[in-house]
């Protein structure tokens, strides 16, 4: 498992591990603090939020019964104006927790906005001394859980720190985002393109998109596509090559020419 370094900065390090997903899977991510030469004082904590058009699931704070419960028991759901939207809700939750050293507590606030997720952890017990760490697991899975279900686009999720040093309430953006890459799934079909009106006796342009269960370009994929013509009135070689370099889409130039008069359907194995 690797841990990827986003920010060495006087007031601590943060870092995102894994920092890679699939999607579609359950995973698990610990985001690691470590305290620089500015002390963290009681009161004080972290904030982080996750943005974007497809949110991550709902964070939830008090573990589930059943060791995984498919309804998050946050009534904190709002719409763009802050209103309520509804209370528990059926869909998979992201269970977070945080660790620390001994001498120290973190009380974790979830808040599941329309447009992001977010929660709080505030610190009491003692205040945290440079070089100290804390961690928070995103999709805790020490009790029996699968995790936290990765969203089925893929994409850059940004993580975004906030800090508040003092214990004032007033938190500040720490450095740049950390970034999970959502990446796409193995291909289980194939898109085929031509121009929608191929002239007679002319050649014509396909191209070939590799796609997981979910509609994403598989852009790992590389093999063989074997071609067939359902008519008589295309003519195409039997078989072409996508390679990894093609980032799961390519375009053959001219490779198809029309012969003949009706319908035909262009298949790709």
């Amino acid at each position: 498992m690797s841990i990827r370094k986003y920010k060495n900065h006087p007031k601590g390090i943060v870092s995102i591990s894994p920092n890679e997903a699939q999607v579609g899977t359950w995973g698990e991510w610990k985001i690691r603090y470590t305290v620089g030469a500015q002390p963290i004082r009681q009161g004080g904590g972290w904030r982080i939020m996750i943005y974007g058009r497809e949110v991550w699931p709902m964070f939830q704070v008090d573990y589930p019964d059943k060791g995984f419960l498919p309804i998050s028991s946050d009534t904190s759901l709002m719409d763009e104006k802050g209103n309520p939207v509804y209370g528990p809700v059926e869909e998979p939750c992201c269970y977070v927790t945080a660790r620390g050293p001994k001498g120290i507590s973190l009380r974790l606030v979830p808040k599941n906005n329309y447009m992001y997720r977010q929660f709080t952890a505030i610190l009491s017990g003692r205040d945290l001394s440079p070089g100290e760490v804390v961690t928070f697991c995103l999709g805790d899975r020490s009790h029996g859980g699968p995790g936290c279900l990765v969203p089925i686009h893929a994409h850059r999720k940004r993580f975004v720190l906030f800090i508040d040093f003092e214990g004032s309430g007033d938190f500040v953006q720490y450095g740049d985002p950390l970034f999970l890459e959502i990446k796409p799934g193995p291909a289980v079909a194939l898109n085929l393109y031509i121009p929608s009106t191929p002239r007679g006796n002319k050649y014509f342009d396909l191209t070939i998109r590799a796609i997981d269960r979910y509609g994403n370009t598989d852009t790992d994929f590389n093999g063989i596509v074997n071609l067939k013509v359902e008519g008589n009135g295309v003519k195409l070689p039997d078989k072409v090559k996508i390679s990894k370099d093609d980032g799961g889409i390519r375009t053959f130039k001219s490779i198809g020419k029309i012969i003949g008069k009706g319908v035909s359907w262009i298949v790709g194995r």
